[in-house]
């Protein structure tokens, strides 16, 4: 079993809103990050939820995370989110609420290099870290 976290704490000042309720093609972020994640093949998927919390629509097929502290930054909430995992998961893959062009494919691979061995995974693309862009 391999665990899903999504960061979608952060306020987006960039994007003037919250970055969990920041849509593409009509649907929020959040709601992609959790259909990569369960297509990815995780199971459960945690959500850690800061800025605008409150506004952000139900999320079926996720536990949402409240994190009030998420100001302090990224390691705080991944942090808050990695405490929110049952004991018994083994491993997690982790996953920005602002990567929506990131695959369910990346998040196979990362958890067939945890099956082999892999303590940690990281997506690559064209033999690259990161993600592929524009």
């Amino acid at each position: 079993m391999t665990a899903g976290l999504l960061l979608a704490a952060g306020a987006g000042r960039r994007y003037g809103r919250p970055k969990a309720l920041v849509e593409m093609a009509g649907e929020p972020l959040v709601r992609r990050g959790i259909r990569l994640l369960s297509v990815g093949g995780c199971a459960p998927v945690h959500v850690v939820l800061g800025a605008g919390a409150d506004e952000v629509p139900a999320l079926p097929g996720a536990v949402t995370v409240r994190h009030d502290r998420w100001a302090e930054g990224l390691g705080s909430s991944l942090r808050r989110g990695l405490a929110s995992l049952p004991v018994d998961v083994p491993a997690a893959v982790v996953v920005l609420v602002d990567q929506p062009s990131l695959s369910p494919v990346a998040v196979r691979r990362v958890r067939a290099a945890y099956a082999r061995g892999a303590v940690v995974a990281v997506a690559t693309y064209d033999a690259g870290r990161g993600i592929r862009c524009c």
